[in-house]
């Protein structure tokens, strides 16, 4: 998670109370999520890392951890929680009791969570493959194509390459204010903001993360070049 992971390492000089906001914030959101209460999905979190998992490879299961993933991404984003994530598909051991949770699948989904630059939600190619399986247009909570919500995208790495893979284009129909503002622009204004006038920070950790930033700011305006007033603001100093 970019941000809350910056929020842990500034514990030492500040107390606990951003912190705990943010998990507040985000165990609300999770307990809202139904496919969560009807045991379809569950969640674990460790330090500033959530996971998400489903109890087998079903149709069901698949669009619902799907759904479940991209919706929380979303409602996060709107909280001015930045995150990173993942959604991949292969063979993971969990018990709940014991907290023993491990995989290829895991581990691949933190590394490609991991390496993207930016603020940002992805599909692995294995995820893709295997929603591309099912007809996710009579699957509940959906009732659409999964593809419909992503955008085939050239990521921004951390190695300074890029990875075509599908990413989420965060909202698929936004609800615009009367001046015609984009409640994602302004978030991401606000992120930044944030970022901009931490004193904790040095100038050359600031840099990165304000490319993390700018590389968000590009893939939004792709999607929503019309809002390119309000994302104007990311980045500068």
């Amino acid at each position: 998670m970019l941000g809350f992971k910056r929020q842990v390492y500034l514990t030492e000089q500040n107390e606990f109370n951003n912190i705990l906001y943010i998990y507040k914030k985000v165990l609300e959101e999770i307990d809202l999520k139904k496919p969560i209460r009807e045991n379809l999905v569950e969640a674990k979190w460790f330090s500033d890392t959530f996971i998400f998992y489903s109890l087998n490879d079903s149709e069901k299961c698949m669009s619902n951890i799907e759904y479940i993933a991209r919706s929380f991404f979303r409602e996060m984003f709107l909280k001015n929680i930045p995150l990173r994530g993942c959604l991949n598909y292969g063979k993971f051991y969990a018990n709940k009791e014991q907290g023993i949770y491990f995989g290829s699948a895991l581990i691949e989904a933190y590394e490609l969570a991991e390496s993207q630059d930016w603020i940002g939600y992805i599909l692995s190619e294995k995820a893709e493959d295997k929603m591309g399986i099912y007809n996710t247009q009579d699957c509940q909570p959906s009732r659409r194509d999964f593809r419909e919500y992503y955008k085939e995208y050239d990521v921004p790495m951390k190695d300074s390459k890029k990875q075509r893979l599908p990413t989420y284009k965060i909202s698929t129909y936004l609800l615009f204010g009367n001046d015609g503002s984009d409640p994602l622009g302004e978030c991401l204004t606000q992120m930044w903001s944030y970022v901009k006038h931490d004193q904790n920070l040095s100038s050359e950790k600031k840099q990165d993360i304000k490319r993390k930033y700018e590389n968000t700011k590009n893939f939004l305006l792709e999607l929503y070049p019309n809002q390119e007033k309000t994302l104007g603001y990311i980045g500068n100093n």
